[in-house]
């Protein structure tokens, strides 16, 4: 539909965020559907008038930046996620917390009060379905700045999975669904022939870094263990 067209449309209008630098405006519902399908998080607001979605987009809310907020409303961390070839031809995606970053994907973990821990699991899990959505490519490396959620998906998850998620009371361990979610992501990346790793992107004199570095590069490839949710 033409430009001129959209603004004599009866409405209504749905405006979609697709980038740090600007959003998008539909008259049509699935289209516009489609558009969030592909950019997660994308907050997309409906508008009664063609005026009101020029003045959203115009006022640019927050678009250099989602964030998440504690209970408190105070900022815990910013996630950002960014797509990009090197020059071996390896595409990586960051989650960078706590640093203001801009790039072509922003997104917030809406769900407050949740631990710090699944706060990282979300986000990274959140960039796996990314990697899925934006393009498909046979190398992929995850990079993770912070240590603690580095370690939470390779040699913790490694732990969590060989005791089948679940603690000595047979009952799954905290945020057992995430590492169950991130992990069968990565063992069906490796299983149709993708190469995946993460690799920590910070201090390489932290204690426990060569251990969980050496598991990153080879990814986590064994079997997944089918968690019954009942």
């Amino acid at each position: 539909m033409a430009w001129d067209d959209r603004r004599v449309h009866p409405g209504p209008y749905y405006t979609v965020k697709i980038s740090h630098c600007g959003a998008e405006t539909y008259t049509d519902l699935k289209e516009a559907q489609e558009v969030v399908r592909n950019y997660p998080d994308s907050h997309p607001e409906v508008h009664t008038t063609w005026d009101e979605a020029d003045e959203f987009r115009d006022a640019r809310p927050a678009w250099n930046g989602l964030y998440t907020v504690d209970d408190e409303g105070d900022h815990r961390y910013v996630a950002y996620v960014c797509a990009y070839r090197d020059e071996k031809d390896l595409v990586g995606i960051g989650v960078w917390f706590g640093d203001n970053n801009p790039c072509n994907y922003t997104g917030p973990l809406e769900e407050v009060g949740i631990s710090q821990k699944r706060a990282e699991l979300l986000a990274i899990h959140q960039a796996l379905q990314i990697i899925e959505q934006r393009c498909e490519v046979e190398k992929w490396q995850l990079r993770v700045r912070n240590l603690d959620a580095f370690r939470s998906v390779t040699t913790e998850m490694e732990a969590v999975r060989e005791k089948h998620y679940r603690g000595p009371d047979g009952e799954l361990v905290a945020n057992g669904d995430m590492y169950w979610a991130i992990n069968r992501w990565i063992f069906m990346k490796t299983f149709y022939g993708d190469i995946f790793a993460f690799k920590h992107v910070c201090n390489v004199n932290e204690k426990g870094y060569r251990r969980a570095m050496k598991l990153a590069k080879r990814g986590v490839h064994e079997p997944t263990y089918e968690v019954n949710w009942g």
